[in-house]
Protein backbone atom coordinates (compact mmCIF):
# COMPACT_ATOMS: atom_id res chain seq x y z
CA UNK A 1 0.00 0.00 0.00
CA UNK A 2 2.91 2.39 0.66
CA UNK A 3 4.03 1.88 -2.93
CA UNK A 4 0.55 2.75 -4.25
CA UNK A 5 0.43 5.89 -2.12
CA UNK A 6 3.88 6.96 -3.31
CA UNK A 7 2.91 6.46 -6.97
CA UNK A 8 -0.32 8.42 -6.42
CA UNK A 9 1.59 11.25 -4.70
CA UNK A 10 4.13 11.46 -7.52
CA UNK A 11 1.37 11.47 -10.12
CA UNK A 12 -0.59 14.16 -8.29
CA UNK A 13 2.45 16.47 -8.23
CA UNK A 14 2.37 16.49 -12.03
CA UNK A 15 -1.40 16.92 -12.31
CA UNK A 16 -2.43 20.48 -13.25
CA UNK A 17 -5.40 22.02 -11.48
CA UNK A 18 -7.23 22.51 -14.79
CA UNK A 19 -7.02 20.66 -18.07
CA UNK A 20 -7.77 22.65 -21.20
CA UNK A 21 -10.19 21.07 -23.65
CA UNK A 22 -10.10 21.73 -27.37
CA UNK A 23 -10.83 25.45 -27.55
CA UNK A 24 -12.19 25.12 -31.09
CA UNK A 25 -15.30 23.52 -29.61
CA UNK A 26 -15.65 26.20 -26.94
CA UNK A 27 -16.19 23.54 -24.32
CA UNK A 28 -14.10 25.27 -21.64
CA UNK A 29 -11.92 23.61 -19.05
CA UNK A 30 -12.24 20.51 -16.97
CA UNK A 31 -12.07 21.24 -13.26
CA UNK A 32 -9.99 18.75 -11.32
CA UNK A 33 -11.53 17.73 -8.00
CA UNK A 34 -10.68 15.31 -5.22
CA UNK A 35 -12.76 13.55 -2.61
CA UNK A 36 -13.08 10.59 -0.36
CA UNK A 37 -15.07 7.52 0.46
CA UNK A 38 -14.99 8.17 4.20
CA UNK A 39 -15.62 5.34 6.65
CA UNK A 40 -16.96 6.47 10.01
CA UNK A 41 -17.74 3.71 12.52
CA UNK A 42 -17.58 1.22 9.65
CA UNK A 43 -20.12 3.05 7.49
CA UNK A 44 -19.81 5.38 4.49
CA UNK A 45 -20.40 9.11 4.99
CA UNK A 46 -22.98 10.54 2.56
CA UNK A 47 -24.12 14.15 2.24
CA UNK A 48 -27.44 15.50 0.97
CA UNK A 49 -27.48 18.70 -1.11
CA UNK A 50 -30.40 21.15 -1.06
CA UNK A 51 -31.59 19.70 -4.38
CA UNK A 52 -31.97 16.24 -2.82
CA UNK A 53 -28.82 14.72 -4.35
CA UNK A 54 -26.90 12.32 -2.08
CA UNK A 55 -23.15 12.16 -2.66
CA UNK A 56 -19.78 11.87 -0.99
CA UNK A 57 -17.50 14.75 0.06
CA UNK A 58 -15.44 16.21 -2.76
CA UNK A 59 -14.35 19.54 -4.20
CA UNK A 60 -11.90 21.54 -6.27
CA UNK A 61 -8.14 21.37 -6.04
CA UNK A 62 -6.64 24.71 -5.02
CA UNK A 63 -3.54 25.98 -6.89
CA UNK A 64 -0.40 24.35 -5.48
CA UNK A 65 -2.39 21.66 -3.67
CA UNK A 66 -1.93 17.93 -4.31
CA UNK A 67 -4.92 15.70 -4.96
CA UNK A 68 -4.44 14.12 -1.54
CA UNK A 69 -4.32 17.47 0.25
CA UNK A 70 -7.42 18.68 -1.56
CA UNK A 71 -9.34 15.49 -0.77
CA UNK A 72 -8.55 15.73 2.96
CA UNK A 73 -9.33 19.46 3.06
CA UNK A 74 -12.66 19.03 1.28
CA UNK A 75 -13.69 16.18 3.59
CA UNK A 76 -12.86 18.32 6.64
CA UNK A 77 -14.78 21.32 5.25
CA UNK A 78 -17.84 19.33 4.16
CA UNK A 79 -18.12 16.81 7.02
CA UNK A 80 -16.14 18.21 9.96
CA UNK A 81 -14.02 15.03 10.05
CA UNK A 82 -10.26 14.60 10.05
CA UNK A 83 -9.23 11.51 8.13
CA UNK A 84 -6.48 9.00 7.62
CA UNK A 85 -5.79 8.87 3.88
CA UNK A 86 -5.62 5.53 2.10
CA UNK A 87 -5.05 4.52 -1.51
CA UNK A 88 -6.53 6.17 -4.57
CA UNK A 89 -9.70 4.37 -5.66
CA UNK A 90 -10.10 5.79 -9.15
CA UNK A 91 -11.68 8.70 -10.97
CA UNK A 92 -15.12 9.75 -12.10
CA UNK A 93 -16.00 12.42 -14.65
CA UNK A 94 -19.23 14.27 -15.26
CA UNK A 95 -20.61 17.44 -16.78
CA UNK A 96 -23.64 19.65 -16.23
CA UNK A 97 -25.06 22.88 -17.60
CA UNK A 98 -25.62 25.82 -15.28
CA UNK A 99 -26.71 29.27 -16.45
CA UNK A 100 -26.18 28.18 -20.06
CA UNK A 101 -22.56 27.17 -19.48
CA UNK A 102 -21.25 23.61 -19.53
CA UNK A 103 -19.13 22.58 -16.55
CA UNK A 104 -16.85 19.52 -16.78
CA UNK A 105 -15.41 17.92 -13.68
CA UNK A 106 -13.07 15.01 -12.98
CA UNK A 107 -12.97 13.70 -9.42
CA UNK A 108 -10.04 11.71 -8.00
CA UNK A 109 -11.33 9.49 -5.19
CA UNK A 110 -9.43 8.19 -2.15
CA UNK A 111 -10.14 5.65 0.56
CA UNK A 112 -10.37 7.37 3.96
CA UNK A 113 -11.06 6.51 7.57
CA UNK A 114 -12.36 9.10 10.03
CA UNK A 115 -9.89 9.84 12.83
CA UNK A 116 -11.43 12.78 14.63
CA UNK A 117 -13.65 15.80 14.42
CA UNK A 118 -17.40 16.16 14.76
CA UNK A 119 -19.58 14.75 11.98
CA UNK A 120 -21.81 17.51 10.60
CA UNK A 121 -22.79 18.70 7.11
CA UNK A 122 -21.21 21.94 5.89
CA UNK A 123 -23.66 24.76 6.54
CA UNK A 124 -25.10 26.31 3.39
CA UNK A 125 -23.90 23.42 1.21
CA UNK A 126 -25.67 20.38 2.62
CA UNK A 127 -28.87 19.75 4.53
CA UNK A 128 -28.18 16.28 5.93
CA UNK A 129 -25.48 13.70 6.58
CA UNK A 130 -26.03 9.97 6.75
CA UNK A 131 -23.92 6.91 7.50
CA UNK A 132 -24.56 4.19 4.93
CA UNK A 133 -24.14 0.47 5.41
CA UNK A 134 -23.28 -1.79 2.44
CA UNK A 135 -26.99 -2.47 2.01
CA UNK A 136 -27.87 1.23 1.80
CA UNK A 137 -25.56 2.32 -1.04
CA UNK A 138 -28.55 2.91 -3.34
CA UNK A 139 -29.13 6.11 -1.33
CA UNK A 140 -26.23 7.60 -3.32
CA UNK A 141 -27.74 9.37 -6.33
CA UNK A 142 -25.09 8.60 -8.94
CA UNK A 143 -24.09 5.10 -10.15
CA UNK A 144 -20.42 6.17 -10.47
CA UNK A 145 -20.39 7.05 -6.76
CA UNK A 146 -21.77 3.62 -5.87
CA UNK A 147 -19.07 1.99 -8.00
CA UNK A 148 -16.32 3.93 -6.19
CA UNK A 149 -17.79 2.85 -2.83
CA UNK A 150 -17.71 -0.78 -3.98
CA UNK A 151 -13.98 -0.37 -4.66
CA UNK A 152 -13.53 1.16 -1.20
CA UNK A 153 -15.32 -1.79 0.38
CA UNK A 154 -12.78 -4.14 -1.23
CA UNK A 155 -9.91 -2.09 0.24
CA UNK A 156 -11.64 -2.10 3.63
CA UNK A 157 -12.12 -5.88 3.53
CA UNK A 158 -8.44 -6.42 2.66
CA UNK A 159 -7.36 -4.16 5.53
CA UNK A 160 -9.54 -6.06 7.98
CA UNK A 161 -8.12 -9.38 6.82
Amino acid sequence: MDRERKVAEEHSKRMPAHVNYNEDHGSGEEEICAGGVVFYNGKVVALKRKNGVWLMPKGHVDPGETLEEAACREVKEETGLSVCLGPKLGETAYSFVENGREHKKRVHWFYMEARGGELRPEEGMFIDVRLLSEEELDVLTFPNDREIVERALVVKACKEG
